[in-house]
């Protein structure tokens, strides 16, 4: 047993190596304070897209809506890794969601494109997302969630937030041995699904680094602080906001029976009610992964928005 955990170990550490040496990133790396995070950025103009991929994924997540989205809006459309995710630098120190969103800021800030924002986040990313909102709200002129984590669902549910912590328990000690690695790649084949195959091949690897795998231990096991910062964030500012939810049950997110579907959709309807301007939206053909089930249902939806908060400025 001990010969096998040291050579799946090393084979970790080896493959690790060659995931990020085979896939040089597409965008840039901007300091945003003594780590490094990875931004990509396609199309032009006077408002942005900001692409929040869920919890445990990264920017490749949005392979099938980014391009599509600018081309549609006619805008630009920035994916990003969040520290230690995909290509972006680990973070020195605990995991903080208040940190997450003020990184983001820096690294906008310096590219000059903090302005004018539309901010669309996925499953985790929508909390990340509604807190950036609440505290740059000025610079945000609409939202689009898709099948977001909702406070209400944890507070309904309070076992799975143990649940979450005990994965991410399971996940440091798995992650640099290479255990996920031989359990999580057949299964993360069809879960993640793209059009193409290199991308899918490539946002595989890079989900399996040892930097990645540990750094969404960090963000599991720091939940319960994530949903207090969520819980006290406030009211979401009065802009168009979209949210897709998913049209399929999940039996394995949110952790599933139908007590809990029912809960994680009620959740969704109450951030709707409480935004002035919260619109619905259910993606008949989705699961919990729309944005790669029905990546076009998302880039209509950023569209809409775009067009709404366009005509409301008038």
């Amino acid at each position: 047993m001990t010969v096998a955990v040291i050579i799946s170990a090393l084979y970790q550490r080896i493959a690790s190596r060659r995931a990020v040496d085979k896939y040089p990133s597409p965008g840039v790396m901007v300091d945003v304070g003594g780590y490094r995070l990875h931004f990509n950025c396609v199309g032009k103009g006077d408002t942005t897209i900001i692409l929040e991929a869920g919890g445990g994924t990264f920017s490749l997540s949005w392979a099938l809506v980014q391009t599509a989205a600018a081309k549609a809006a006619g805008v630009r459309v920035c994916s990003y890794d969040r520290a230690g995710l995909g290509w972006s630098d680990p973070r020195p120190g605990p995991y903080s969601v208040v940190e997450e969103i003020e990184a983001l800021h820096r690294g906008l800030v310096k590219l000059g494109i903090d302005k004018n924002l539309v901010l669309v986040g996925h499953s985790y990313g929508g909390f990340l997302m509604s807190l950036y909102a609440g505290r740059y709200t000025k610079d945000v002129i609409g939202m689009v969630l898709v099948d977001p984590n909702s406070a209400f669902f944890f507070d309904q549910h309070p076992a799975v937030i143990k649940k979450v912590q005990r994965q991410g328990r399971l996940l440091r000690i798995a992650a640099p041995i290479g255990v996920v690695r031989w359990i999580a790649a057949k299964e993360m084949q069809t879960t993640l699904r793209l059009a193409r195959d290199n991308d899918a091949r490539k946002l595989i690897d890079l989900s399996l680094t040892t930097k990645h795998l540990s750094s969404t231990a960090k963000m599991l096991l720091a939940f319960p602080g994530t949903l207090d910062a969520v819980r006290v964030s406030g009211a979401l500012p009065d802009v168009p906001l979209t949210i897709i939810t998913r049209g399929k049950a999940e039996k394995a997110f949110p952790w599933g029976d139908g007590e809990k579907e029912n809960a994680w959709r009620k959740g969704q309807k109450e951030i709707v009610h409480a935004a002035p301007q919260g619109k619905l939206i259910v993606a008949t053909e989705s699961g919990h992964m729309v944005p790669f089930d029905q990546p076009e249902l998302i880039v209509d939806a950023i569209t809409h928005v775009i067009k709404t908060a366009g005509n409301r400025s008038r």
